[in-house]
Parts: C-alpha cells; sequence; structure tokens
C-alpha cells in the first residue's frame, strides 16, 4: 500500500535524473510526462497514445477535462467511447450506502447527546443506563432512583431482572459519591465513540453522494453524446 502511494512521486523526481543513454533518457522522459498527467488530472492513462486520444476526443467534443475530473471513476481513455457506462446497480448500492449512513450517523449522534452512562450487569446481562441519579432500562420501560431502592427493593429486582447483588450494589451506589466519577468518565467516552462513528457517518455519506452525482454526469454525458445505444464496456462493480 505505502509503495503504490508513493510510486507516482517516485517516478516523477527519478524522471529528472540526468541520463546519458538516449533511449533511456526518453523512456523516463516519457514516463514522467504520464506521471505528471495523472498526479495533476487524477484520470487514468496507460499510455501517452491514450493522453493523446484523450485530447483529441476532448476537442472533438468541445468538452473541458475538469469536466471529466468530477467523473473520473467513469472515464478511461483506452476505451472507444472514453467515457463508461455506469451500471444501473452501482448506484442503488451507493444509494443504500447512504442510507446506511445516515442511521450511523443518527445512532453515533445519541450517545454524545445524552446523560446518561450505558452499562451492563455482569451476572444477569442486562443493560441500564443511568446519570448517578436513576436508573433506568435503555427502553425506559422501567426506572427507580435512591429512595425506591430505600423502600421498595423487592420492587426493584422485579423490575428490573437484576439479581440480589446487583441491586444491592446499584442501590450503594447511588447513595455514594464512587457512581457519579465513574458516570461522567462513561459519559465522556460515549461521546468520544460517538463523536467518531459522527465522522465516519459523514465521510460515508459524503462519499456516496460524490460516487452517486459522479455516476448521474457520466451517464448525461454518454446520453449526450452517444444516446441511449448499448455499451461495449462498463467498470466492474467492487
Amino acid at each position: 500500500m505505502i509503495r503504490s502511494v508513493l510510486d507516482p512521486i517516485w517516478s516523477l523526481i527519478a524522471g529528472r535524473a540526468e541520463v546519458e543513454d538516449p533511449v533511456l533518457k526518453s523512456l523516463l522522459q516519457k514516463n514522467r510526462d504520464l506521471e505528471k498527467f495523472r498526479f495533476v488530472y487524477r484520470l487514468k492513462a496507460g499510455t501517452l497514445d491514450d493522453v493523446g486520444k484523450l485530447a483529441a476526443w476532448l476537442d472533438k467534443h468541445s468538452l473541458d477535462i475538469s469536466r471529466l475530473q468530477k467523473m473520473r471513476r467513469w472515464v478511461d481513455p483506452a476505451s472507444s467511447e472514453i467515457v463508461l457506462a455506469p451500471p444501473a446497480r452501482h448506484t442503488a448500492f451507493k444509494l443504500i450506502t447512504l442510507c446506511l449512513a445516515a442511521f450511523l450517523l443518527i445512532g453515533a449522534s445519541l450517545p454524545g447527546a445524552s446523560t446518561y452512562a450505558l452499562f451492563q450487569m455482569r451476572t444477569s446481562k442486562v443493560w441500564f443506563k443511568t446519570d448517578a441519579i436513576t436508573v433506568q432500562a435503555v427502553s425506559r420501560q422501567w426506572s427507580f432512583d435512591a429512595d425506591e431502592c430505600k423502600n421498595n427493593r423487592t420492587a426493584v429486582i422485579a423490575k428490573s431482572g437484576f439479581v440480589d447483588e446487583e441491586v444491592e450494589e446499584i442501590c450503594g451506589a447511588l447513595y455514594g459519591e464512587s457512581l457519579k466519577q465513574q458516570v461522567a468518565d462513561t459519559v465522556q467516552l460515549q461521546r468520544w465513540t460517538g463523536g467518531i462513528g459522527m465522522a465516519i457517518a459523514m465521510l460515508l455519506a459524503l462519499s456516496s453522494v460524490v460516487a452517486i452525482n459522479a455516476a448521474a454526469e457520466a451517464t448525461r454525458l454518454r446520453e449526450n453524446l452517444y444516446g441511449r445505444r448499448p455499451v461495449t464496456r462498463t467498470l466492474s462493480q467492487p
């Protein structure tokens, strides 16, 4: 991976080296020109002949290369039509990814906005949340506080699903100060985790939107240039 990222830069640097052999000098110059084109325009080109073919195609259709840069995923100068046709499943896949990113964004935002820390009991495996004042079910179906622990512990056990030892422990924590610090630390961790999840979701959503727009732009350009005739070649779905 590191080598593949650095290869174009290395080629550009190596291409500037002075050599005496005319064959090698020509080869280095061609390689440098090709790498420079790829680096500047971020378009695929296997050879300088492909670059020349692309330049002639742009002139023929009075197009600016910046338009192709917006749809670079679908540009292949080696193909007969230059702009390839995005398969229908590509856009469908990206729309599904966009929806998943939206759900992830919503889900990741919930812990960051909450003042409750999420815990799970070791023995009963019951999940619950607390702000060190009230203990609640994650679904809010039940809740109790220190007063209910003191006055009706049997009811607490019945509705929470905690075992006796767990109720003893959580009720004792509600009376003391140690739970407050644990809740504060956990809430802080949840916010960090939620922030990371939101960042990932936004990047995923952004990449999906860009991919959908690029495919739509490629489709529009093909229709303008070639109409709706069958395509001769498409890129495979990653």
